[in-house]
């Protein structure tokens, strides 16, 4: 068997406590591997790590493809500081070959609407609703089942991978030839590099980071105040602080409770009236007051309605209504800004953060990255 599957590329697909193999409870229960011959599930429960060990470094002398190579990739960089031999993601050829610009790519998709093959994906759901286990608790599966879907997975990413060659190959473009060149040579080179960056961590300025995330907050703060301060903006809020305190006042409750303590309702009461008199009314980020306040108290002409035959307060629509408009899209930009910013201050470690770059992300395949962590 083992000459077999050294003789060639094998489908590989690996069963994990999470696909965020960078994360420090992260597990490996088993690895599915397949090719013409073949379609396997070897379980690393109950083995020694030394077994394992050897394993996945016979692992890596073998040519794979994987239906997300960073993840195949990234387990076995992660366990044997070696990324092993790719040659394949059957996620990307799937995606630079369809016709549709917009559906999923995953390998459900692939198995059965493409290659007509049937996952195993709703007999592990049962499985894990029954025991009442997620997928952090792997280790705890029954092997037969959890085997069978790991084995069908390696195997459904292996015919696809052989129905894309047949698909290049029939192909009667004159840089057929050149696919997989690109394929190997470009995306899979940095797919292995991102894997690294995202196992090592990316540097970070800190104090530049700092200081961009304080700029950043009063460039936003300013741009509201420019926004509630304008002469057309500033008298509208006023009016409807007001009328939100009178309603407020109209539905005050009894303040005590029989024993003499403060009535939990009165009280919950009482902040929200204190939050009226010192907070904006209006929440900013709320489509429907933005669009209450520049268009029923302003006065502003609409120059946008949704699908849905509201007044827009999107982008093209901010975009028609002069300074007033330009300062809440300078504001939202700021705190878009301040989303990432604050995300990566928080994720910061020694100066390192270790995003989740996903070169799969986008049918063009550029990077695209979150979950920083």
């Amino acid at each position: 068997m083992r000459k077999n599957l050294e003789a060639g590329p094998i489908g590989l697909d690996f069963e994990t406590t999470t696909y965020k193999w960078t994360d420090a409870g992260f597990k490996t229960r088993c690895a599915g591997l397949a090719n013409d011959t073949y379609s396997l599930c070897v379980d690393f429960k109950g083995e020694s790590r030394q077994d394992v060990i050897e394993f996945l470094e016979w692992l890596t002398g073998l040519e794979y493809v994987a239906q997300n190579v960073q993840m195949e990739a990234g387990v076995l960089f992660r366990e044997v500081a070696s990324m092993g031999r790719p040659i394949a993601d059957t996620y990307i050829v799937f995606a630079d070959l369809a016709s549709e610009e917009k559906r999923s790519w995953n390998l459900n998709t692939l198995m059965e609407d493409l290659l007509g093959l049937k996952k195993e994906g709703d007999k592990v759901k049962e499985h894990m609703q029954e025991l009442g286990l997620g997928w952090e608790d792997v280790f705890d599966f029954d092997f037969e089942i959890l085997g069978r879907y790991c084995a069908i997975d390696a195997s459904g990413t292996w015919e696809a991978y052989k129905h894309f060659v047949h698909i290049i190959e029939s192909s009667k473009s004159p840089w057929k030839h050149l696919y997989w060149d690109y394929h190997r040579q470009d995306f899979l080179t940095s797919c292995l590099l991102q894997v690294e960056a995202r196992w090592l961590g990316l540097n970070v300025d800190v104090e530049a980071l700092e200081e961009t995330h304080k700029d950043t907050i009063k460039r936003r703060d300013d741009a509201l105040n420019s926004f509630v301060n304008n002469p057309k903006i500033k008298p509208c809020i006023k009016e409807i602080r007001e009328s939100l305190i009178q309603e407020l006042k109209t539905k005050e409750p009894e303040k005590f409770i029989k024993s003499g303590a403060l009535r939990k309702t009165w009280v919950t009461w009482n902040a929200r009236m204190d939050a009226l008199q010192t907070e904006s009314p209006i929440n900013y980020n709320s489509s429907d007051q933005l669009a209450h306040l520049l268009y029923d108290k302003v006065g502003l002409e609409v120059p946008l309605y949704t699908d849905t035959g509201k007044p827009s307060t999107g982008a093209k629509a901010l975009s028609c209504l002069g300074e007033l408009g330009q300062a809440l899209l300078d504001y939202r930009g700021y705190v878009t800004q301040l989303k990432f910013l604050k995300q990566l201050i928080d994720s910061n470690q020694n100066g390192k953060v270790h995003p989740d770059i996903k070169l799969p992300g986008t049918v063009t395949t550029r990077a695209s990255g979150g979950n920083i962590e």
